[in-house]
């Protein structure tokens, strides 16, 4: 619960500007397997 409430606010930061993005490559299996792992918890 406290992931998701971190995860939510982080993207408030990010909307508000006071936050920034980094845009660089990125290996979408290993995201994937993340999120899957994330979300069978």
């Amino acid at each position: 619960m406290l992931s998701l409430v971190n995860n939510v606010l982080e993207m408030a930061r990010i909307e508000s500007g006071k936050m920034t993005v980094d845009t660089k490559p990125f290996d979408a299996g290993k995201l994937y397997v993340a999120i899957h792992e994330v979300l069978q918890k």
